[in-house]
């Protein structure tokens, strides 16, 4: 008898934020789990994603509701890597004063651009179309300071040393900023800094 590890039966890397194969359905059919959109369905980039399970993205927004973070409608949240938006959509579908979408792919910023609308949130988004590491280094342009981040890059695609040293150093993010980093269970821990 054989033992086969999990996984799927065509594990080959797929390149993040580049036009998926032909015939390759779509992954994702996301939608927002909880606050002022719940259930509202997202449109999807016509590119190869990774999105932050919907049990994690639970998860994570309970324990930030719980610290209090949308009682008083002031949360600003970046979401890096944003993909389709829906990790900072989630956000601001819950309370969150406005919400700073960044993606290198300019077929992810226009799906974000199309869910803001999409959820009528336009008002309280900005997409920005650029580098993940040279926006945290540099801001985004207007003397943002977020008390959310998070990060969900392409596995395969970044150097979580040279994406932390990013984030903690910042002009974005204070002490009191909240960071959440996704990362592949195979790194084991995140690198020192």
């Amino acid at each position: 008898m054989a033992f086969v590890a999990g996984g799927s039966k065509d594990p080959r890397l797929r390149p993040q934020g580049k036009a998926r194969q032909e015939g390759m359905n779509n992954p994702s059919n996301l939608k927002i789990l909880g606050g002022s959109a719940r259930g509202r369905k997202l449109d999807s980039p016509n590119v190869y994603l990774r999105p932050m399970m919907g049990k994690v993205r639970e998860a994570v927004y309970s324990t930030l509701t719980s610290f209090g973070l949308y009682d008083y409608a002031t949360t600003q949240h970046l979401d890096i890597f944003a993909g389709s938006g829906s990790v900072g959509l989630e956000s601001l579908s819950r309370g969150a004063s406005s919400c700073t979408f960044v993606d290198l792919a300019r077929d992810c910023c226009n799906a974000v651009e199309r869910n803001l609308a999409l959820l009528e949130f336009t008002d309280r988004g900005k997409v920005v179309c650029g580098d993940a590491l040279q926006v945290l280094r540099e801001g985004v342009g207007d003397g943002s300071v977020f008390q959310i981040v998070t990060l969900c890059p392409p596995y395969e695609e970044v150097v979580y040393a040279d994406l932390i040293d990013a984030v903690v150093n910042s002009p974005m993010v204070t002490e009191d900023t909240i960071v959440l980093m996704e990362y592949p269970v195979e790194l084991g821990c995140l690198p020192h800094v």
